[in-house]
């Protein structure tokens, strides 16, 4: 498992590519920071169900309860973790 910082040199080295060759790139990660800075589009799976698919501001927008759990809990561990 990766922390803090191995995610913040992972995420710039997929976003340097990205921009230098033109790469499409699939990452599969519960980091929606991560996921914010680096997709153009996101797709949430629940038990294998496809619950969403769109950009990261109009998954913040989504009404699906499951999708809304997940991102108050993520807010919750950024918090926790900047204290």
């Amino acid at each position: 498992m990766l922390r803090g910082r191995q995610v913040r040199r992972l995420g710039d080295l997929i976003a340097r590519l990205k921009v230098q060759f033109k790469l499409t790139s699939l990452v599969v990660t519960h980091d929606t920071r991560l996921a914010e800075k680096l997709a153009d589009h996101i797709l949430f799976l629940d038990q294998g169900k496809a619950l969403f698919f769109g950009t990261a501001a109009e998954m913040e927008l989504s009404s699906e309860p499951h999708i809304q759990e997940f991102l108050s809990d993520d807010r919750l561990d950024s918090q926790a973790t900047a204290t």
